[in-house]
């Protein structure tokens, strides 16, 4: 049920555009973060346009939301008043339009566009958010599953919570959690789950069937998943104690060690990938896409806001996991403000990464502070991609693009085919017994998997 007012809200809507709605490009003077060769990083917003953002998603269009967490900041930290900027681009070319596509919200990290709606989650709540009349502000929430850590500031400002979501190939959305943990996390179906400490639980997008996918972990802001869903989180510390930041790659019941074992019992639990002294990685994404030179597919972009850089991770398969190396991507040109990165994502057609700067080394400070930045490559020597296909496109085509090199292409037609309902089983089964290359066939299993869940009467065993 909505809990928002129409006629107040079309009001404040109107009061929104007007205010927010030519904002385009940063005009200022102002430093643009150090970036390798071939890149640039130019400054989208800055405070007070945008204030503490702290996560950032995009829709299938390219539209570009921005969380902000000035709970945090200015607070008080228990009261629920973050919200979400929506940043509308214009195909034309024309300056970007910025409205509050949602407010009233606790502390916001996690957001996930799907099938039309804006899912949050702002811990301790999980809530969707849905623009019916295309105006860039919404007019219905709805609270799906709740308990997601302890309420909004109990603990002093809200770190170490529930955080980032990401939505994998089987349809399910992992959720990152800190060491708070989730005493008793309760679904729209009434399924509940516990987590003492760290690590990845999930649920479908409707806030049905939680379950716990692994544990041990301490505080991690963000799931990152490459081109096959292998989960990466890479955990944070800034107190020491031999609590170094983890760079760890998750399997569904995998065990990490924290807090018990994880120094006196290596032989207890999975290990880590890495290692990497004291800092705070934040949000992560990986590079999914073909618009960026070949070298960064695949790779875990990670934002470490206690070392005012973003590190990108190199990944090479080890037996059953992985060894990588690090890289520093975006890093501060020293001539400026604190580069203080929170959250980083990319546009769906992998093209651009945005990157939410805090742009200060702390929290609970008075003063307004934030930053939009956008990064592309501009050298022009990647080859073009092959053209994509729409939703309105024939199943055929459906089908074609399950091969695409880009995985949000190949994201976008699976989710079409289950769309498209019993007509789409026949056709996969027998892409599936052919000859078709491996992302295509991955894609198909995870199709028929859905069909399987729409349909309720067909088993793709």
């Amino acid at each position: 049920m909505s809990r928002l007012d129409p006629a107040a809200h079309r009001i404040a809507a109107l009061a929104l555009v007007c205010l927010l709605g030519t904002a385009g490009l940063d005009p200022r003077s102002a430093p643009a973060q150090k970036v390798p060769d071939g890149f640039r990083a130019e400054l989208m917003y800055s405070a007070p346009e945008v204030e503490h953002p702290s996560v950032v998603t995009c829709d299938e269009a390219g539209n570009l939301f921005i969380g902000e967490d000035p709970m945090d900041m200015r607070g008080p930290s228990t009261q629920e008043f973050d919200r979400v900027l929506m940043i509308r681009f214009d195909p034309t070319g024309g300056p970007p339009r910025k409205t509050v596509f949602c407010e009233g919200l606790s502390a916001v990290f996690g957001l996930l566009w799907h099938e039309g709606a804006l899912y949050v989650l702002h811990a301790p709540h999980y809530s969707v958010f849905r623009d019916r009349d295309g105006d860039g502000v919404a007019e219905e929430r709805r609270d799906l599953a709740d308990g997601f850590g302890p309420p909004a500031g109990v603990f002093g400002f809200n770190d170490h919570i529930v955080s980032g979501i990401r939505l994998g190939m089987d349809g399910l959305v992992y959720v990152s959690v800190g060491d708070k943990g989730i005493a008793r996390a309760t679904g729209a179906d009434g399924s509940q789950v516990t987590l003492e400490g760290g690590g990845v639980v999930r649920m479908r997008p409707d806030g049905t069937q939680l379950e716990v996918f692994s544990s041990g972990t301490r505080n991690h802001l963000d799931v990152a998943f490459d081109s096959l869903d292998n989960i990466f989180t890479y955990d944070n510390t800034d107190d020491g104690l031999g609590w170094w930041t983890r760079l760890t790659h998750h399997v569904e019941t995998g065990y990490y060690g924290y807090p018990y074992d994880y120094h006196p019992h290596p032989e207890r639990h999975l290990p880590h990938i890495s290692e990497h002294g004291g800092g705070s990685p934040c949000g992560a994404a990986c590079y999914r896409d073909v618009t960026w030179p070949a070298e960064y597919r695949d790779n875990a972009f990670f934002c470490e806001w206690g070392k005012g850089k973003i590190q990108r991770f190199r990944f090479e398969r080890s037996g059953a996991t992985f060894t990588a190396q690090i890289d520093d991507f975006m890093v501060n040109d020293g001539q400026g403000e604190e580069f203080r990165p929170q959250d980083l994502c990319f546009s769906p057609d992998g093209r651009a990464m945005y990157v939410a700067d805090w742009n200060y080394g702390g929290w609970l400070n008075p003063a307004v502070k934030g930053r939009i930045y956008r990064v592309t490559y501009e050298r022009g020597d990647v080859p073009a991609e092959p053209p994509r296909k729409t939703d309105a496109a024939p199943l055929a085509e459906q089908l074609a693009a399950l091969a695409h090199p880009a995985h949000s292409e190949r994201v976008r037609a699976q989710q079409r085919l289950v769309g498209l309902g019993r007509p789409a089983v026949a056709p996969l089964e027998r892409l599936l017994a052919g000859s078709a290359e491996a992302p295509a066939k991955i894609h198909a299993i995870w199709a028929l998997n859905g069909l399987a869940d729409a349909l309720g009467d067909y088993d793709p065993a």
